[in-house]
């Protein structure tokens, strides 16, 4: 379980790996995830969690990354970035 914090959306990068972007979202207070073994994220101290998009809030609307979080269905999955 979560409390609020703070992740980074994904961004889809070299070969179409997950990577994370620099557009930031709060996590909403206990919400469940699914850490995920991907590679990646390490330079930032970061690891990738599978959460419901009803949980997701960006924090920057103007984001283009932000565009994609709240077209998507609540009920969907989205892969976001955590610190370890």
């Amino acid at each position: 379980m979560l409390n609020k914090m703070i992740c980074y959306i994904s961004e889809v990068g070299q070969n179409n790996f997950y990577y994370p972007s620099r557009t930031k979202a709060i996590l909403s207070d206990n919400c469940e995830f699914h850490e995920l073994t991907w590679l990646g994220g390490q330079d930032r101290n970061l690891r990738p969690v599978k959460v419901k998009n009803s949980c997701l809030l960006p924090m920057d609307l103007k984001a283009p990354s932000a565009d994609k979080i709240l077209a998507k269905d609540n009920n969907s999955y989205s892969v976001v970035w955590i610190e370890k």
